[in-house]
């Protein structure tokens, strides 16, 4: 694990469970990992192995039932309401299915968050135009979801997360609805967000052609847990099927 006094993102012997018909399901069992600041980092493992609930641990989409949860020094956990809405500007987040609203134009998806903190149309017009500038969509402003591309709807999202100036991105398998062009579009977008703008990336995938594109650290999850950590230039000892699959393929 990374020294936790340079990350911005460190969790601690976290463990999540959930009902389900058959009993109590442990997606988390007692992880930890640590992230630091500017790095892209790549949350790896088979479907059912924690990855996306470890992620949405990170802003509390889902909140832990035992353990720490620390972002940029602070305990998010221990958080009030308004502590929590504050925490969450600084986090951006990106999905599989892009969650745009349908029904609106492409600046007004990327104005949503910004709405929502309060803030001033002058101040909504120019940030929309700095993001949409950022993904490359300066031209599709006034078009809707239905005449976008995947790879459009994606980029679109991009913007949208990155409108209140977040410090951290995470990505919930954002490119396995695309095709192998638009998604090498879509990390292009990612790589200048990281190198850009400094923004720290965290991206769940189990695509290796993603983590060797992008990542330059990797966490490798099995049954909840948090199994072995890499940098992706580390090419020797790793100790996993999927790390020697990510280094050998």
């Amino acid at each position: 694990m990374s020294n936790p006094d340079d990350s911005i993102i460190r969790l601690r012997n976290v463990s999540k469970s959930f009902a389900t018909p058959k009993g109590s399901f442990k997606a988390v069992d007692n992880a930890s990992l640590a992230i630091r600041r500017g790095d892209t980092f790549g949350i790896i493992g088979t479907s059912g192995a924690g990855k996306s609930t470890l992620l949405r641990l990170v802003n509390l989409l889902e909140r832990p039932d035992t353990g720490e949860v620390h972002v940029d020094g602070r305990d998010v956990t221990a958080l009030s309401k308004a502590g929590l809405r504050d925490l969450r500007r600084s986090i951006g987040m990106i999905f599989q299915q892009f969650n745009l609203l349908q029904n609106a134009t492409v600046a007004d998806n990327v104005a949503f968050p910004l709405r929502i903190h309060g803030a001033t149309r002058a101040e909504i017009a120019d940030r929309v135009r700095e993001c949409l500038a950022i993904v490359g969509l300066q031209d599709k402003a006034d078009a809707y979801p239905a005449q976008l591309s995947g790879g459009q709807k994606q980029r679109v999202a991009i913007a949208r997360a990155l409108a209140t100036r977040p410090s951290i991105l995470l990505c919930d398998e954002p490119t396995s609805a695309l095709d192998p062009q638009t998604t090498r579009s879509v990390l292009d977008v990612l790589k200048e967000v990281n190198q850009k703008l400094g923004v720290t990336i965290v991206i769940v995938t189990h695509e290796m052609s993603v983590v060797r594109a992008l990542c330059r650290n990797v966490a490798v999850m099995e049954h909840g847990r948090v199994v072995e950590q890499f940098s992706t230039d580390q090419a020797h000892g790793v100790l996993t099927d999927i790390a020697k699959e990510l280094h050998y393929a």
